[in-house]
């Protein structure tokens, strides 16, 4: 699944993105408020059908800033955990377009397995799901998009 909006790029990390993701979680800025795993640890994530493990990435040159880490995919209950958001470029409102990106696809994502989404489902889509993003500064990003491409 690639999510993407005219500012980050959210798609599957791939194991060749896993030294970068490691490299995050020891980074001294992140390392007391991250989790730490091993290469092995991560590795094994990206092929766990219950995760979602993502990269951040800037759309334009596919350069990496982040990753993110859901569990929860297969819930039944259709409940999803943030296990894990580290952003490398702080205070510049990545973090907070990252999370409202996670936002759209996973209420996408559990609104298609449900083919009809229940009125609690609709309501919660319309309150937490802008048409448009304004990060600090206050310049509109452009409608997000979400492409069933891996």
């Amino acid at each position: 699944m690639i999510i993407k909006n005219d500012r980050i790029l959210l798609r599957r990390t791939q194991v060749d993105d896993l030294k970068f993701v490691l490299g995050e979680e020891r980074d001294k800025t992140n390392q007391p408020y991250v989790g730490q795993w091993e290469f092995d640890e991560h590795q094994a994530a990206i092929g766990n059908d219950d995760i979602a493990h993502w990269t951040v990435a800037r759309p334009s040159d596919d350069r990496r800033i982040g990753y993110v880490i859901l569990l929860g995919m297969t819930n039944p209950h259709n409940s999803i955990e943030l296990m894990r958001i580290v952003i490398s470029e702080k205070n510049k409102g990545i973090g907070r377009i990252t999370l409202r990106l996670i936002q759209r696809a996973t209420f996408s994502f559990f609104v298609s397995v449900q083919r009809t989404p229940s009125s609690q489902v609709r309501k919660a889509m319309a309150w937490y799901i802008p048409k448009t993003i304004t990060p600090k500064g206050g310049t509109h990003a452009k409608e997000n998009t979400i492409s069933p491409t891996d």
